[in-house]
């Protein structure tokens, strides 16, 4: 034979004995022998019987039946028994200290588990679940089990009358859960222990229950040969119970267990009979190898139990949630008025009547709308003197575990003239629903508990689907597992691992956080989380100011820098795209009347790439100006690169620049908007009167010496004046009428150079804005609250937020020394937006990171939100979508190696971070959004610890290693 013909004739021999390896191995019925602890053989138990006192060895065989009756601290267990079962509830959280020499079994009753369902959730709850949720819902007392440490499950009899839940519709549920519950219980270190105990009155035999127990206990498919093996093995560690009987029964038997709910005496008889020579301790140290056996088995197994307890609490949310969701149950929705969809014109009245005031339940009406009003009546003598008011489109009556009333009824009874729709949110107290039946729209709540008070606002406003039924069968006008029901249209607020995301890794968070804020790397911040339609962080940390007079509340709202051109520019760029109002590859100057440009006026020159700067440290603009370097300032530092010439032509003007071009920043405008001639009034004085007399190098001399008055006069009035000021820039400063109608003129005449480069830049934004406010004839703050901001029931974003809110809800940015010469609070910190009237394409906005986590899980959302649409998805895609030639998106910045995000995330992520120390980011692949805002300019714009710190990139990312999405 050839050496090949032998290679492959040793291949398929090798082959062949492999399949016949995996056929023996997956033909078995199970794998209950290899699993067992008897077969133990990391530790040699003889020698470690020859090491143990008389005393320890008799306690080893006890264990402790801990049930009503009876209580036992931890020294006394570990004194007399080596083993506990707990068969009651008050005793549940009982734990004693590991024994370095021999390990402790703990055990718990299999009635204590079931009778913890009953305490989660009514037994008429669990009987609206489905099989399937039934089933998962029992699965999870195999993960309590884990959780608790245990390694004994002690199995009553499966007729006997201490099933907790044994009506007949269970039955059929329980025995799934028994059949799949073997190979988990060897899989984590757990002992099934059976009750063989009889009754006189049993009929069955002894062998005949093990066999029921054995097919109870063991997966379907097990035969009887298997059986039969199994008795034989389960015979060596069996219990003894021991009541009456004295010990000398236990002893001769071949059982290795004694239960016990006094473990002293017994343990006292058993030392009594060692002593008196009744019984041997050769004999004893037969019965005690088995059981040290086991003991160290699920000691082995236990070497991942952190892993195993974490998995166990994410599977208990998810469980929790199937049953609660029974709580609240939408009973009628006639005239579908529920979940509440355009909040735009919703302003709803709140009647709660009851003793008790619903203070969460408010809370959370107030996370989705502000436009509620609350009137609370502890009785129905107040509220019949009310006359009921007509300018309110909706009317909600909670019955806070309050008996139905026929005058209430009488009172509020919705009818075709109506002029409001009613609402009736009943707590508690199922029987009124049969008085109330006339309502067209009817929410039963099962109790008024605070979880059911957020439960009850969600529902109605669509942050959870309306999945629960009626649980009553005693109603006559509601039929039992009847219910209305809707999807989820809204975020809510949930924990973390309800969606299966660590609690624990995701509050590590709270530390990154402070630890910056002690760093002085911002006073304040606010982090908003929302993955997969839940919002699963949402914290504000720290303070407006270093002077911590004023704690960082959810509903305040900062300055987000850039990020406006995310959360207005580029969303009205999207929304007008769809309407056909503006095209991509269409020109500025389509969209505009006035286009008289004087060319006459526009230079050829270096092209200097100016941002916003550090204005305080600008001492010499002339000087600063002749620098051939070019400077740009991103949001995040100052970059300074090689001088680039380009050449402009006047016929290349900004109206013939692309709308594409100006989104992914390869517009070729000159990259600053012309304001310097105002923002530096001082050397513009200086310059021109003052200039002869300056005998000094730096201006900051000058600063300080002299009255520079005239100059702010020239530009500036410090009250305001129909005739001759327009533009409030801050506090007492309003720019001359003169020059903001000069300043449209000046844009006009920004050089465009035919090299199209990629340079991020304000003015882009900032001509999208002006074309887009031309197209629609107003501005972009009305034209964002139109259409965006009042339907999402954002209640805390604006530009101009001095004009709709009180000024100790605006955290203060920097102290502006050079321009403004004041703390800026309330006045917009970019100085392009500040000339420009505060509404700009560039900056302006302000919010809150709950807001913005609204308005930005809506584009992730495909541009759905809370029952309306607002955007297509085939819009957002395209916008989202990397440009060729650049690392950004169309107005979005997008993940990659200069991006201000976690490296973790996907790389389809987009958003945009602002100079204030902001960012915003969508992940679509992990369905994330995650927000970030602070005031880092606050006292100066020189402190840029946040960067050396990476403090938005290292709370980012530990949102994916809670997700378990990086290391």
């Amino acid at each position: 034979m050839d050496q090949n013909y032998l290679l492959r004739y040793a291949l398929i021999i090798v082959i062949t004995l492999t399949f016949i390896s995996f056929g023996i191995y997956f033909t078995r019925n199970d794998d209950f022998a290899e699993n067992q602890f008897f077969k133990t053989n990391d530790i040699n138990i003889d020698s470690l019987i020859e090491t143990l006192r008389l005393e320890e060895k008799v306690k080893q065989l006890i264990v402790a039946e801990i049930t009503d009756s009876t209580f036992f601290d931890a020294k006394y267990l570990q004194n007399y028994s080596g083993a506990y079962v707990i068969c009651s509830d008050s005793n549940f959280s009982i734990s004693t200290e590991k024994n370095e020499k021999i390990p402790i079994l703990r055990g718990i009753s299999h009635s204590v588990l079931l009778r913890k369902i009953e305490k989660t959730i009514k037994k008429e709850y669990l009987l609206l679940l489905t099989k399937k949720e039934r089933l998962e819902y029992f699965a999870f007392l195999k993960n309590e089990l884990v959780a608790s440490d245990f390694n004994l499950l002690f199995t009553e009899k499966l007729y006997s009358s201490k099933w907790i839940i044994s009506d007949s519709i269970f039955s059929d549920s329980l025995l799934a859960f028994h059949s799949q519950f073997s190979h988990y219980l060897f899989d984590n270190k757990i002992i099934p222990l059976i009750d063989l105990r009889l009754s006189k009155n049993d009929s069955i035999s002894k062998n005949q229950a093990l066999t029921n127990k054995l097919q109870m206990l063991y997966p379907a498919n097990i035969t009887n040969s298997d059986l039969t093996s199994m008795d034989s093995e389960w015979q060596q560690l069996q219990f003894f119970y021991s009541e009456n009987e004295h010990v000398k029964s236990f002893l001769s038997s071949e059982m290795n267990l004694l239960f016990t709910d006094n473990p002293k005496k017994k343990f006292e008889q058993i030392m009594e009979l060692i002593e008196n020579d009744d019984f041997s301790e050769s004999d004893l140290n037969k019965k005690l190898k088995l059981i040290l056996q086991a003991k160290f088995w699920t000691k082995q197994q236990n070497t991942d139990s952190e892993d195993k307890k974490t998995n166990s609490i994410l599977e208990k949310q998810k469980i929790r949630w199937s049953l609660k969701k029974h709580a609240v149950v939408v009973c009628r929705n006639t005239m579908k008025e529920l979940p509440f969809k355009d909040l735009t014109r919703f302003s709803p009245l709140v009647i709660v009547l009851g003793k008790k005031n619903l203070l969460v339940f408010k809370q959370f009406v107030g996370y989705y709308s502000d436009k509620a009003t609350f009137r609370h009546y502890q009785s129905n003598t107040d509220l019949l003197k009310t006359k009921l008011p007509k300018n309110y489109s909706h009317i909600i009556i909670v019955l806070n575990d309050y008996e139905a009333d026929s005058s209430v009824i009488a009172k509020f009874a919705p009818s075709v003239e109506s002029p409001n729709k009613r609402i009736l949110v009943n707590m508690n107290r199922q029987e009124n629903l049969d008085h109330y039946a006339d309502f067209y729209e009817i929410v039963q709540v099962e109790n008024n508990s605070e979880k059911n008070q957020k439960m009850a606002a969600e529902l109605l406003f669509g942050g959870i689907a309306a999945e629960g039924k009626i649980a009553s069968p005693m109603l006559k006008t509601l039929a039992f597992e009847s219910g209305e029901f809707y999807k989820k249209i809204r975020l809510n607020k949930s924990s973390p691992e309800q969606i299966g995301i660590n609690s624990l890794e995701i509050n590590k968070i709270d530390q990154i956080a402070q630890t910056a804020i002690g760093a002085r790397a911002f006073p304040g911040c606010q982090i908003f989380v929302a993955q997969a339609g839940q919002i699963i962080y949402n914290k504000s940390f720290g303070f407006h100011t270093y002077r911590k007079k004023q704690r960082v509340q959810h509903s305040d709202l900062y300055d987000i820098a850039s990020v406006t051109k995310i959360a207005a520019t580029t969303i009205a760029a999207m929304k007008m795209y769809e309407e056909n109002k503006i095209e991509l590859d269409g020109v500025l100057g389509d969209y505009f009347v006035d286009k008289k440009i004087e060319y006459n006026r526009i230079k050829p020159d270096t092209l200097i790439y100016i941002d916003t700067l550090l204005l305080s440290e600008i001492y010499d603009l002339e000087a600063f100006t002749k620098k051939l370097d070019t400077i740009h300032l991103s949001d995040s530092m100052i970059v300074a690169y090689d001088t680039s010439i380009v050449r402009s032509t006047p016929s290349n003007n900004i109206f013939k620049v692309k709308v594409r071009d100006l989104l992914r920043h390869k517009s070729g405008v000159a990259p600053a908007v012309p304001i310097f001639k105002y923002m530096f009034y001082k050397s513009y004085f200086l310059r021109d009167s003052l200039k002869l007399k300056l005998k000094k190098d730096s201006l900051e001399y000058y600063y300080r010496n002299y009255d520079f008055s005239p100059a702010f006069s020239h530009f500036f009035r410090k009250e305001f004046h129909a005739d001759s000021s327009f533009v409030q820039i801050a506090d007492s400063m309003f720019l001359s009428k003169e020059f903001t109608d000069s300043l449209w003129a000046d844009i006009k005449q920004i050089p465009v150079f035919r090299d199209k480069f990629f340079v991020y830049s304000d003015i882009n934004m900032v001509l999208l804005q002006m074309a887009i406010d031309s197209v629609n004839q107003q501005n972009m703050d009305h034209y964002m609250k139109k259409e965006f901001y009042d339907p999402l029931g954002l209640q805390s974003i604006s530009y101009h937020p001095l004009l709709h809110f009180a000024k100790k809800r605006i955290i203060p940015t920097e102290h502006d020394y050079t321009f403004r010469g004041q703390l800026l609070h309330g006045f917009v910190h970019d100085p392009s937006a500040a000339m420009l009237g505060g509404i700009a394409g560039n900056a302006g906005l302000y919010a809150s990171a709950q807001n913005l986590g609204v308005l930005f899980y809506m584009i992730s959302a495909g541009g759905e939100y809370g029952g309306k649409r607002y955007l297509n998805p085939a819009t957002i895609s395209l916008f989202a979508q990397k440009q060729k030639d650049t690392h950004r998106a169309l107005g979005f910045d997008m993940q990659g190696r200069k991006a201000i995000v976690a490296p973790s995330a996907s790389p389809t992520t987009y958003g945009h971070t602002g100079y204030t120390g902001t960012c915003v980011w969508i992940d679509p692949e992990n369905d994330l959004v995650f927000i970030f805002l602070s005031n880092l300019v606050h006292p100066s714009s020189k402190n840029w610890k946040i960067n050396g710190m990476r403090v938005r990139q290292a709370i980012h990312e530990q949102v994916y290693k809670a997700m378990g999405l990086a290391e």
